[in-house]
């Protein structure tokens, strides 16, 4: 499951509503999401920006380099962006862009290794149609260093 400290408020209201709309598919996240008034998830996008975001740490470090320089330069050979390009240098994503910074190593590889299967739109406007090709043109190992890379991040 991802961890949501320090997260966008919108990118978390965005995906309560298509969960609940189910513009976005997971049983659990649809009764949770149900049962949520919009004010209450509000409050709730509000709470969960200000925990504290800090790294929990446990991702392997041997690829954090290669990570890190396919955050900030992407692989154009491979026709992968920067991820900085949209999520910011700093990881920490803005408005309907989600904070990257400290998520949990197995989430964001689960995340991208399965980007391929329909995630539904988290608004009416989908930000995140850059990410099924990109995810598809990242190997494993590519992955796995993203994925290392971010969780790290302050």
């Amino acid at each position: 499951m991802p961890r949501l400290a320090g997260q966008q408020p919108q990118y978390i209201e965005n995906q309560l509503r298509a969960f609940s709309e189910r513009r976005r598919t997971n049983p659990i996240m649809a009764n949770v999401s149900h049962a949520l008034s919009p004010s209450m998830i509000s409050a709730l996008a509000t709470h969960l920006k200000n925990l504290d975001s800090k790294p929990i740490g446990g991702a392997p470090r041997g690829a954090v380099g290669v990570g890190k320089r396919i955050y900030e330069e992407g692989l154009p050979e491979s026709n992968v962006p920067a991820c900085s390009a949209c999520h910011g240098p700093d990881g920490k994503g803005q408005n309907e862009i989600p904070r990257l910074a400290g998520q949990l190593y197995e989430y964001t590889v689960g995340q991208l290794s399965g980007w391929s299967k329909v995630r539904g739109l988290g608004s009416g406007v989908d930000t995140s149609a850059v990410m099924a090709p990109t995810a598809r043109n990242l190997t494993r190992s590519q992955v796995e260093a993203v994925a290392a890379y971010v969780s790290y991040l302050q």
